[in-house]
């Protein structure tokens, strides 16, 4: 094998250490990072339920059904 075949193989040889030096340093950074914040319910930002389904007239909401249903 001449000095350009040797150059190939040593060149190949520290791309592939360093690739999985790369990949072990990405590891232990996710093993060492804080973990994830706990989902908290903003109250301020709770919207209200939505209106209750009427005509406005208790005869017609009885005779349709509308007993306080949501839409």
């Amino acid at each position: 094998m001449g000095k350009l075949g040797r150059g190939v193989v040593v060149f190949i040889f520290f791309a592939l250490s360093g690739l999985a030096l790369y990949f072990v340093v990405q590891q232990l950074k996710g093993a060492n990072a804080p973990p994830p914040q706990p989902y908290i319910i903003d109250a301020a930002r709770i919207q209200p339920g939505a209106p209750r389904l009427t005509t406005g007239d208790p005869y017609w909401d009885s005779v349709l059904g509308y007993r306080g249903l949501r839409i």
